[in-house]
């Protein structure tokens, strides 16, 4: 396509005449009929006037924005551009030239907005069609209660670093969008042509979950921004030996007591999640964000220390749950008199022998606890859960 745009250096409309493409021309009639429309003659016949198309010095729906005309390159546009009327307008300097497809002007679509990204208070948009064909202009359009009621144009966004707009990607600077917050909306105005409106909200984040609570073989999940703006739903999914692989919406969790689904917090009963086990995970979903894939893992528990063994100096520690999911690592944490504050990740303890770790017992030598002894607290940390605290004795 060729778009025809008004240089805004004369006043009014300007005409060009030497093209055919469009409507009918209704003024010339074939065998004197002027009854049946069939009858009319169309542009581009022998002796006929030519449909005339007019550029607008302002579009008519935004007056800011300098008037133009899109037009298919037919032969006759093509040669008006080359020799003809368009040629000679723009030769005048009274109107530019841009040549663009059809897929140059489409409906934008927002994907994702990430928040504190590139820096702080920042967002980062992230899309498709963002970019204008000129004399069109790119915007956004934020709403809600953190931010208010604000439109913010391509070069506003530009001229504040580290604001950029590109066909897939809008970064915007924390001063110009203050108080923006989970709730509020953004729309993207890309050539005229608005994209959906877009919720804003912060990825949810799982920091904990729960075996047995608040019953046996139910699960509390705990973490952050688990509830969706609506129309959209939250949703669990959990994988694994155990639990095979499952996803539940806010609907099926709530529909079964104990089943509760809050920004912090979700409960799902035992009879959704047969099977349950250590080393499963669970992904927690919300507003068409997926969350960090958490492991399942139950807290290490010392049930006792057995000093100098299996050598002088030596402490051979029992209990349950010590072993670690990858990446993560088991450490063992030490204070006392005795031993001062030291802590122990399961890589420097293998690396003394007789040093070892397994789920139920772990052995260290001597070497890297000198003077441990009665009255010295041992606990143990696994999968980032901490276990009890063991005093010696």
């Amino acid at each position: 396509m060729l778009r025809l745009i008004h240089t805004q250096t004369t006043s009014g409309a300007i005409l060009v005449d030497d093209i055919d493409d469009g409507l009918p021309n209704k003024t010339a009639h074939r065998l004197g009929s002027t009854a049946d429309p069939k009858a009319y003659v169309r542009d581009g016949y022998a002796n006929v006037p030519k449909q005339p198309c007019y550029i607008p010095r302002v579009k008519a729906s935004n007056p800011v924005i300098a008037g133009y005309i899109d037009l298919e390159e037919t032969d006759r546009v093509l040669l008006s551009a080359d020799r003809g009327k368009i040629k000679g307008l723009r030769t005048a300097g009274l109107i530019s030239v841009v040549s663009l497809s059809h897929g140059d002007v489409a409906t934008p679509t927002i994907t994702v907005v990430s928040r504190n990204d590139p820096a702080a208070g920042d967002i980062t948009i992230t899309g498709t069609n963002f970019l204008s064909v000129l004399p069109e202009i790119t915007s956004v359009h934020l709403v809600g209660a953190g931010v208010g009621d604000v439109t913010l144009t391509q070069a506003q966004i530009i001229a504040v670093a580290p604001g950029a707009v590109s066909g897939t990607s809008i970064i915007i600077d924390s001063t110009l969008i203050p108080g923006l917050a989970d709730g509020d909306t953004i729309q993207i105005s890309s050539d005229g042509l608005l994209s959906s409106v877009y919720t804003l909200a912060t990825a949810p984040v799982v920091t904990g979950a729960t075996r047995d609570a608040p019953a046996g073989g139910d699960i509390t999940i705990a973490g952050t921004n688990f509830l969706s703006f609506a129309p959209n739903v939250t949703s669990v999914h959990l994988v694994g030996v155990g639990v095979g692989d499952v996803t539940l919406t806010d609907a099926q969790i709530i529909a079964v007591a104990p089943g509760a689904v809050t920004n912090v917090s979700i409960v799902i009963d035992s009879t959704l999640v047969p099977g349950l086990a250590d080393g499963d995970t669970i992904q927690v979903t919300a507003d068409g964000i997926a969350g960090n894939v958490y492991t399942i893992a139950t807290a290490p528990v010392v049930t006792g220390v057995t000093l100098n063994a299996p050598a002088a100096g030596d402490a051979t520690i029992d209990g349950t749950n010590f072993l670690s999911f990858a990446p993560n690592v088991t450490s063992v944490h030490l204070v006392g008199v005795g031993v001062g504050d030291v802590t122990l990740t399961d890589a420097q303890i293998i690396a003394v022998p007789p040093g070892a770790t397994s789920e139920v017992q772990i052995i260290i030598d001597s070497t890297l606890i000198a003077a441990l002894a009665l009255g010295d607290t041992v606990q143990v940390f696994a999968d980032g859960l901490a276990g009890n605290i063991f005093t010696l004795v």
